[in-house]
């Protein structure tokens, strides 16, 4: 006898106001198993922001990426508010560091979108707002992988080549999970985890064959100050305290807590 289909998850009413209070958007028939990351997606398309700006709550409850909507609302309708976050530095600060680090212009945002498309990952919001600001010597370079001559896994794919030699687990089954979840290529074999849903302060990671890893630093500001030997001053210590706990980081998290630990 054939197996009865799951029951398809219900559906809700969708409405979320402001921090002022004001209705924003308001959407039929959203899917309970829909995550809040694709939601908070069409929210920003709605106010005209980024993603990864646009923070949903359900009373005070900040809601993840990952977390289903159907967990938060009741008969069938779910009442949120939006919280709008802002990037702890501004281009001022872009300007000055790229003053001391010499490089190619920056990205622009058609070019770092195209970088997602082609590449399949999202860059760290940080990441990528310091691409826009300039490309540095020595890094990947993007501009030059879009062409389309360049084909993703192909020979003058640096970037894929990393994270194929280096960012690849040997566990067959947790390749899927490494592949939903790709580091991000810095330079060499240096890489943040992607961010799905525009965290911020996610780990700087120096990988080797996907065993012999080592976390540089904390985040991607503590890694740059150390690595271009930066004046302590010069990126203010509030952009530099922005981490994201290792717990909650996807795929990747648990590994960099053995990593810090020496354990793997």
């Amino acid at each position: 006898a054939s197996m009865a289909a799951a029951p398809a998850a219900p559906t809700l009413t969708v409405a979320v106001r402001g921090p002022s209070g004001d209705a924003v958007c308001r959407f039929e028939d959203v899917s309970g198993a829909a995550t809040a990351g694709s939601l908070a997606e069409r929210v920003a398309a709605a106010m005209g922001r980024r993603p990864w700006q646009v923070r949903l709550v359900a009373g005070t409850e900040v809601l993840r990426g990952q977390d289903a909507l159907g967990a938060h609302g009741s008969d069938g309708e779910l009442r949120l508010g939006v919280v709008i976050q802002e990037l702890p530095f501004d281009q001022e600060l872009m300007a000055r560091i790229h003053e001391r680090i010499r490089g190619a212009p920056g990205l622009s945002d058609q070019e770092v979108a195209g970088v997602e498309a082609k590449f399949g990952f999202r860059f760290p919001p940080e990441l990528a707002a310091f691409l826009r600001a300039g490309l540095p010597s020595g890094w990947h370079d993007w501009r030059a992988l879009l062409r389309d001559e360049v084909a993703v896994g192909g020979p003058g794919d640096t970037a894929s080549q990393q994270i194929e030699w280096h960012a690849t687990p040997e566990d067959p089954e947790q390749r899927p999970l490494a592949r939903q979840h790709p580091l991000v290529p810095i330079r060499h074999r240096v890489m943040m985890p992607s961010v799905p849903h525009g965290e911020i302060g996610f780990p700087v990671v120096q990988m080797h064959q996907a065993s012999d890893n080592i976390v540089l630093a904390d985040n991607f500001w503590e890694w740059l100050e150390d690595e271009y030997k930066l004046p302590p001053d010069l990126i203010p210590e509030h952009v530099k305290a922005t981490c994201f706990p290792d717990d909650e980081v996807p795929f990747w998290g648990d590994l960099v807590h053995f990593w810090r630990a020496g354990i793997a």
